[in-house]
């Protein structure tokens, strides 16, 4: 990393006369809560910029200052928005690649209590919590307060739930203890494990760390759908109305390892290593269509729909699909309505019980999670 950042003072070295100059006689401006470097001839400083506290900073196409970001040349700036002269993989650990990386990809987890046993003890879990980055939508999943929130308590939109191999597939990619060694069955060990394996792979196949958020968001995107294949099968066994309760291809197990899945399983897979890679995002219910879904995913400001269950397109295409146009306002909506303190269709968690240390209960909760 240092080695690609001396190339970008080599070539701004030609020009170190004039920036300094601009530094030296420019003025720091405040606009619309962005802060921007205007020069003497009244330019505004884009991309690397030194000023006099010697400090490397980043701005946009637009002259806005970057900060708590990654440039798109692969360079951490920290809250201030000078350059930190650290290598974000200098801990990195190849097996277990998100063990430094919980807290900045918005992985922290709480210690539940899912029920009890007959001695009265509580039987413990260690889940991802649901506040921060995963917002209130549910773990790895379409959320059934979301639906209720958008289309009242009675609604056919359903949520998905949680499978719980994904979330804690997570939780062993950063050496993260698990309550439930001791009371998952084999079945889910093994899925938990495979699943892992594969984002662990993911993960080592680019440097997610040191990349733009559109270019990770990108780059899911096109992992899965080079990878996994519609599964038309269950599809048409759904519509004819036949039980496909418990089909892998529902899960991000069934779309990244066995690379089968419908719309469900694509969507819950993609905000896997969505989040894994510290992008906000979650499954969300079409308007149109209450057995179709797709995800949300916000990078570098913007939000974008991802619909990875389209047939008769190239990878290429798809993901170019995805991200051509913006979808800040559909997420607007959608946040107004969820959070909306005087809706009656949802229930509403008390955060407090979410906090650092705390236990959260989870006996009497609609989110529980089975270890088949």
């Amino acid at each position: 990393m240092k080695g690609r950042f001396w190339k970008i003072l080599a070539v701004s070295a030609a020009l170190s006369i004039c920036l300094s100059t601009a530094a030296y006689a420019g003025t720091w401006i405040s606009e619309s809560g962005q802060w921007k470097y205007r020069n003497d001839d009244g330019s505004f400083a884009k991309g690397w910029f030194q000023d006099l506290d010697s400090k490397w900073y980043y701005f946009d196409a637009n002259g806005h200052m970057l900060s708590d970001t990654v440039t798109p040349d692969g360079y951490q700036l920290g809250a201030d928005g000078a350059w930190v002269d650290i290598d974000p993989y200098a801990s990195y650990d190849a097996n277990y690649p998100l063990k430094d990386y919980v807290d900045k990809a918005g992985l922290q987890y709480v210690d539940a209590v899912m029920g009890y046993n007959k001695k009265g003890e509580p039987i413990m879990e260690r889940r991802l919590r649901q506040d921060g980055i995963y917002s209130l939508y549910n773990y790895f999943g379409l959320s059934d307060d979301l639906c209720k929130a958008l289309y009242g308590k009675d609604t056919d939109q359903i949520g998905t739930g949680e499978n719980a191999v994904d979330g804690d597939s997570l939780l062993v990619l950063a050496q993260t203890a698990l309550y439930q060694e001791a009371v998952g069955s084999d079945t889910y060990k093994q899925q938990r494990n495979a699943l892992a394996i594969v984002i662990r792979d993911y993960l080592g196949s680019f440097q997610w760390r040191t990349v733009s958020e559109l270019e990770r968001a990108r780059n899911a995107a096109f992992y899965i759908a080079s990878n996994c294949t519609y599964d038309k099968t269950l599809y048409d066994r759904f519509v004819a109305g036949e039980n496909t309760s418990g089909d892998p291809s529902f899960t991000a197990y069934g779309c990244l390892v066995n690379h089968k899945a419908v719309c469900e399983g694509m969507s819950v897979a993609y905000q896997l290593l969505a989040r894994a890679t510290g992008l906000n995002s979650f499954c969300a219910p079409d308007d149109n269509d209450k057995d179709h879904m797709f995800v949300y995913v916000q990078a570098d400001g913007n939000w974008y729909k991802v619909d990875l269950a389209v047939t008769g397109l190239m990878p290429q295409a798809l993901v170019k699909r995805c991200f051509t146009n913006t979808a800040n306002q559909e997420v607007e909506r959608i946040m107004k309505t969820y959070f909306d303190e005087e809706n009656p269709h949802r229930e509403y968690m008390n955060l407090d019980s979410l906090a650092p240390g705390a236990v959260y209960e989870l006996k009497s909760s609609n989110q529980m999670r089975g270890y088949q």
